[in-house]
């Protein structure tokens, strides 16, 4: 609560700020914080429980007039629907990844729109994928908003010098497409396909270095595994 306090007394009144719980709550602590942080006026609360407990995710819902946002560790539209059906979730956040591609995405917002609620992909990974994304978002009446991930923790590990990780794979001539406007939009681009070069040479050398990646291990106070 003081963190959200914190971050809401730094931001001002103008500024959206969201919650993600990454599924780290159960059920009752889930719907406790959905009440006690809208103090805050959060934009959504993002998976507030895994996808494992969607089931309660109507009565959580029903607890707050915050919307409820989850999905990216979803992995078929009829997941989506039966939340939908449920009335669970007010902003559906598939991962275009995790759940078998552009088509698959697409229905998802057509759930959305059907449904009077709001398309905001997962997006953490690469320029590939989020222009990808980007492409299903506008084409969709229920597109919002896309994650953003160029420069997070996560992306940014291992730069040198002024290559942005993020960006090694992409042809340095396409790299102004991801530069954001003052307002944080990005032009849809009127390419041929995904409208991205990608860079053969740096795709060689990368699997050539190879690469050892292990999910991060997160810990509670007592010394109890917790869910990343």
């Amino acid at each position: 609560m003081a963190r959200a306090r914190a971050v809401r007394d730094a931001v001002g009144p103008e500024i959206d700020i969201a919650f993600d719980f990454h599924g780290r709550c159960n059920v009752p602590m889930a719907r406790r914080l959905a009440k006690e942080l809208e103090f805050a006026s959060p934009l959504f609360y993002e998976e507030p429980v895994r996808p494992d407990y969607n089931r309660w995710m109507p009565e959580i819902a029903a607890t707050t007039h915050i919307p409820l946002a989850t999905g990216e560790r979803m992995h078929t539209v009829a997941e989506f629907a039966t939340l939908v059906a449920n009335k669970g979730a007010h902003i559906l956040q598939p991962d275009l990844v995790h759940i078998g591609g552009i088509m698959n995405t697409a229905e998802v917002g057509a759930l959305a729109e059907a449904n009077g609620i709001a398309l905001a992909p997962h997006c953490p990974l690469s320029p590939v994928m989020f222009m990808a994304s980007m492409q299903v978002v506008a084409q969709c009446r229920a597109g919002w908003i896309l994650e953003w991930s160029k420069g997070i923790h996560y992306n940014a590990h291992g730069a040198t010098g002024d290559v942005d990780p993020w960006l090694r794979y992409v042809d340095e001539q396409d790299w102004p497409l991801f530069d954001t406007d003052d307002t944080g939009h990005l032009p849809v681009t009127e390419r041929p396909g995904l409208g991205v070069q990608i860079n053969w040479a740096e795709v060689q050398k990368g699997a050539k270095e190879g690469t050892t990646w292990r999910d991060e291990l997160m810990k509670l106070p007592d010394g109890t595994i917790a869910n990343w």
